[in-house]
Protein backbone atom coordinates (compact mmCIF):
# COMPACT_ATOMS: atom_id res chain seq x y z
CA UNK A 1 0.00 0.00 0.00
CA UNK A 2 1.23 3.19 -0.97
CA UNK A 3 0.63 6.79 0.99
CA UNK A 4 -0.82 9.40 -1.41
CA UNK A 5 -1.79 11.76 1.31
CA UNK A 6 -0.65 15.27 0.23
CA UNK A 7 -0.21 17.85 3.67
CA UNK A 8 -3.24 20.03 3.72
CA UNK A 9 -0.64 23.17 2.59
CA UNK A 10 1.34 21.36 0.40
CA UNK A 11 0.20 24.45 -2.13
CA UNK A 12 1.04 27.06 -0.11
CA UNK A 13 4.33 25.47 1.12
CA UNK A 14 5.09 25.31 -2.88
CA UNK A 15 3.99 29.01 -3.66
CA UNK A 16 6.48 29.51 -1.13
CA UNK A 17 9.14 27.67 -2.42
CA UNK A 18 8.44 29.51 -5.46
CA UNK A 19 8.13 32.83 -4.52
CA UNK A 20 11.32 32.80 -2.13
CA UNK A 21 13.22 31.67 -5.98
CA UNK A 22 11.34 34.50 -7.52
CA UNK A 23 12.31 36.82 -4.83
CA UNK A 24 15.70 35.34 -3.79
CA UNK A 25 14.57 35.22 -0.34
CA UNK A 26 17.48 32.48 0.88
CA UNK A 27 16.68 29.12 2.63
CA UNK A 28 13.30 28.52 4.32
CA UNK A 29 12.36 30.03 7.70
CA UNK A 30 9.25 28.53 9.40
CA UNK A 31 8.26 31.69 10.87
CA UNK A 32 8.46 33.82 7.70
CA UNK A 33 6.41 30.84 5.80
CA UNK A 34 3.95 31.32 8.68
CA UNK A 35 3.23 34.84 7.66
CA UNK A 36 3.30 33.94 4.01
CA UNK A 37 0.96 30.90 4.21
CA UNK A 38 -1.58 33.63 6.33
CA UNK A 39 -1.33 35.88 2.98
CA UNK A 40 -1.21 33.41 0.50
CA UNK A 41 -4.50 31.97 2.21
CA UNK A 42 -5.97 35.34 2.27
CA UNK A 43 -4.88 35.86 -1.08
CA UNK A 44 -6.16 32.99 -2.79
CA UNK A 45 -9.87 33.03 -0.94
CA UNK A 46 -10.12 36.65 -2.80
CA UNK A 47 -9.37 35.36 -6.05
CA UNK A 48 -11.33 32.69 -5.59
CA UNK A 49 -14.15 34.99 -4.25
CA UNK A 50 -13.79 37.66 -7.22
CA UNK A 51 -13.67 34.54 -9.80
CA UNK A 52 -17.29 32.88 -8.64
CA UNK A 53 -18.64 36.88 -8.34
CA UNK A 54 -17.37 37.27 -12.11
CA UNK A 55 -18.69 33.65 -13.07
CA UNK A 56 -22.23 34.37 -11.11
CA UNK A 57 -22.64 37.64 -12.70
CA UNK A 58 -21.66 36.10 -16.38
CA UNK A 59 -18.66 39.00 -16.65
CA UNK A 60 -17.06 39.15 -19.74
CA UNK A 61 -14.04 40.67 -18.07
CA UNK A 62 -11.87 38.79 -15.92
CA UNK A 63 -11.27 39.65 -12.22
CA UNK A 64 -7.89 41.14 -11.43
CA UNK A 65 -5.80 38.28 -9.99
CA UNK A 66 -4.22 39.30 -6.82
CA UNK A 67 -0.72 38.68 -6.94
CA UNK A 68 1.97 38.57 -3.52
CA UNK A 69 4.84 40.50 -4.00
CA UNK A 70 8.11 40.50 -2.24
CA UNK A 71 7.09 41.14 1.18
CA UNK A 72 4.23 38.37 1.41
CA UNK A 73 6.18 36.76 4.30
CA UNK A 74 5.52 39.67 6.66
CA UNK A 75 2.82 39.91 9.11
CA UNK A 76 1.24 43.04 8.41
CA UNK A 77 1.72 45.37 11.42
CA UNK A 78 -1.65 47.01 12.88
CA UNK A 79 -2.39 48.82 15.74
CA UNK A 80 -5.88 48.03 17.28
CA UNK A 81 -5.14 49.55 20.47
CA UNK A 82 -7.74 51.94 21.54
CA UNK A 83 -6.49 54.96 24.07
CA UNK A 84 -8.24 54.47 27.50
CA UNK A 85 -10.20 57.92 27.38
CA UNK A 86 -10.70 57.53 23.84
CA UNK A 87 -14.84 58.08 24.72
CA UNK A 88 -14.02 61.05 26.70
CA UNK A 89 -11.97 62.43 23.72
CA UNK A 90 -14.55 61.96 21.35
CA UNK A 91 -17.23 63.23 23.29
CA UNK A 92 -15.10 66.51 24.26
CA UNK A 93 -14.72 67.01 20.71
CA UNK A 94 -18.27 66.74 19.94
CA UNK A 95 -19.03 69.32 23.07
CA UNK A 96 -16.59 71.68 21.96
CA UNK A 97 -18.40 71.66 18.14
CA UNK A 98 -22.25 71.88 20.26
CA UNK A 99 -21.18 75.02 22.48
CA UNK A 100 -18.60 76.39 19.97
CA UNK A 101 -15.86 76.27 22.41
CA UNK A 102 -12.80 76.41 20.27
CA UNK A 103 -9.41 74.45 20.47
CA UNK A 104 -8.38 71.74 22.66
CA UNK A 105 -7.65 72.22 26.28
CA UNK A 106 -5.94 69.84 28.05
CA UNK A 107 -6.59 71.56 31.27
CA UNK A 108 -10.57 72.47 30.35
CA UNK A 109 -10.37 68.68 28.97
CA UNK A 110 -9.04 67.05 32.45
CA UNK A 111 -12.37 68.65 34.10
CA UNK A 112 -14.59 67.82 31.55
CA UNK A 113 -13.44 64.36 31.35
CA UNK A 114 -13.86 64.04 34.89
CA UNK A 115 -17.63 65.24 35.03
CA UNK A 116 -17.93 63.28 31.77
CA UNK A 117 -16.89 60.21 33.38
CA UNK A 118 -19.41 60.68 36.39
CA UNK A 119 -22.18 61.71 34.26
CA UNK A 120 -21.44 58.36 32.46
CA UNK A 121 -21.71 56.36 35.18
CA UNK A 122 -24.53 57.77 36.07
CA UNK A 123 -26.50 57.13 33.74
CA UNK A 124 -25.36 53.23 33.13
CA UNK A 125 -26.56 52.93 37.34
CA UNK A 126 -30.20 54.30 36.44
CA UNK A 127 -30.18 52.37 33.64
CA UNK A 128 -29.20 49.45 35.52
CA UNK A 129 -31.57 50.19 38.35
CA UNK A 130 -34.63 50.28 36.07
CA UNK A 131 -33.85 47.25 34.20
CA UNK A 132 -33.49 45.30 37.22
CA UNK A 133 -36.95 47.00 38.87
CA UNK A 134 -38.35 46.02 35.30
CA UNK A 135 -39.45 49.51 34.73
CA UNK A 136 -41.32 50.88 32.37
CA UNK A 137 -40.25 54.21 31.70
CA UNK A 138 -36.55 54.63 30.90
CA UNK A 139 -34.56 56.83 33.53
CA UNK A 140 -34.07 60.68 32.47
CA UNK A 141 -30.34 60.67 30.42
CA UNK A 142 -28.38 63.43 32.29
CA UNK A 143 -26.43 65.49 30.14
CA UNK A 144 -23.32 67.70 29.95
CA UNK A 145 -24.15 71.63 29.76
CA UNK A 146 -21.83 74.23 28.57
CA UNK A 147 -19.97 74.32 31.74
CA UNK A 148 -19.18 70.59 31.32
CA UNK A 149 -15.13 71.75 31.08
CA UNK A 150 -15.13 73.78 34.71
CA UNK A 151 -14.44 71.88 37.69
CA UNK A 152 -16.81 72.03 40.14
CA UNK A 153 -16.55 74.37 43.01
CA UNK A 154 -16.08 73.53 46.03
CA UNK A 155 -17.74 75.03 49.24
CA UNK A 156 -15.49 74.01 51.61
CA UNK A 157 -14.06 77.68 52.83
CA UNK A 158 -10.58 77.82 54.66
CA UNK A 159 -10.17 79.39 58.01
Amino acid sequence: VSDVSIEYDAPAKLAYEEWRQKFDKGDFDAVRYESFRSNYETLTVANVVAAKVARDENSETAPVRLELDDSADMAPVSDVSIEYDAPAKLAYEEWRQKFDKGDFDAVRYESFRSNYETLTVANVVAAKVARDENSETAPVRLELDDSADMAPVSDVSIE
